[in-house]
């Protein structure tokens, strides 16, 4: 195993590191011709990567050892071609995160920088819609329900129809952005639904049944907002990397290039220490993933990465190292 390039990545690369910060090294090595031959290329040495580790540790003057993952060549233009943050964050970190020179085969990956970066985004839209669905909750959707909830429980008989109670909603629906009238097709023809943050029952329905619609919405919406009060470090540092990979996703569809450390350390960095609050960074990601698709929509990047090059870089340089050993 030949070492390629060793760099420095996570919240150091970011702008966002704090005195406990680990240090998250990725590091990307050309197999040995033996592994090549095999066919076991992406299969690490057992007995190599302790020494590796070690040298890091001794380098940085840890008294722990680094956090370190290892990717063959191969490994690495895979996930750079499906856009993966991490292998992205490593193509555009800059020389000083890198410990040591990288090899010539990184720099073959560098000068091709317009073959690998595209609109396959998945990775870092993927991850931004999943963040959003984990913590973007705006909490006046929560009030919105529990008024409809209230309403229901307190002010109205179980038994009465909704029909009979459309004055009252009316001025809710008036009141309210997120309570509306929905008018539906069904069997029967159209009837007029009463909604709540996209929950609706038709007006032929009894209060207790809506009850139990709305209720359990805003069962659902309670827990998360629960949480609120009681997130934990991890969840504070979740909510830092939706936001910086939204701004890596923008900045990325709109110029084709990473910058670091971030544009945007010091909101990462009061996002993760939890100094700004739990409802303006929710708002915050949901925002970014509709700025982070719309980018996806209005980029004139290329539409896929170049995988056939990405197959030829790498048979070169796995027929390279091949044919080298044989004749050492």
């Amino acid at each position: 195993m030949r070492v390629l390039a060793r760099i420095l990545c996570g919240s150091h690369l970011y702008g966002c590191s704090v005195p406990e910060s680990d240090r998250d090294y990725k590091i990307v090595y050309m197999p040995s011709a033996r592994n090549i031959l095999l066919q076991c290329a992406d299969k690490l040495d057992p007995e190599e990567m302790p020494a590796i580790v070690k040298q890091l540790k001794k380098d940085a003057g840890l008294t722990k050892d680094p956090d370190v993952e290892f990717m063959s060549f191969r490994q690495f233009l895979k996930l750079l071609c499906q856009g993966q943050t991490n292998a992205m964050d490593m193509l555009f970190a800059p020389r000083e995160n890198h410990v040591g020179q990288p090899e010539p085969e990184w720099y073959a990956v560098e000068i091709h920088i317009d073959r690998w970066i595209s609109k396959n985004s998945t990775a870092f839209v993927g991850y931004c819609r999943q963040q959003a669905g984990k913590y973007a909750i705006k909490i006046d959707r929560y009030e919105a329900v529990k008024s409809v909830v209230d309403y229901l429980a307190k002010g109205a008989d179980p038994k009465d129809k909704l029909a009979e109670l459309v004055p009252h909603l009316d001025l809710m629906v008036q009141e309210d952005e997120h309570i509306e009238w929905v008018w539906k097709e069904t069997s029967n023809g159209q009837i007029q639904h009463f909604s709540c943050c996209q929950a609706m029952i038709p007006i032929t329905a009894t209060v207790e049944t809506a009850l139990k619609t709305f209720a359990g919405k805003l069962d659902r919406y309670g827990e998360r907002v629960k949480k609120v009060s009681a997130l934990e470090t991890e969840d504070w540092k979740s909510m830092y990397h939706a936001v910086r990979v939204a701004a890596e996703a923008k900045e990325l569809l709109e110029t084709g290039k990473l910058t670091f450390p971030r544009p945007e350390a010091r909101i990462l960095s009061a996002i993760r220490l939890g100094k700004i609050p739990f409802e303006k960074v929710s708002a915050m990601i949901e925002e970014n993933l509709k700025t982070v698709e719309q980018a996806v929509e209005s980029s004139t990047l290329q539409e896929q990465p170049d995988w056939e090059y990405a197959d030829t870089l790498v048979e070169s340089f796995y027929r390279s190292a091949a044919c080298l050993s044989s004749r050492s």
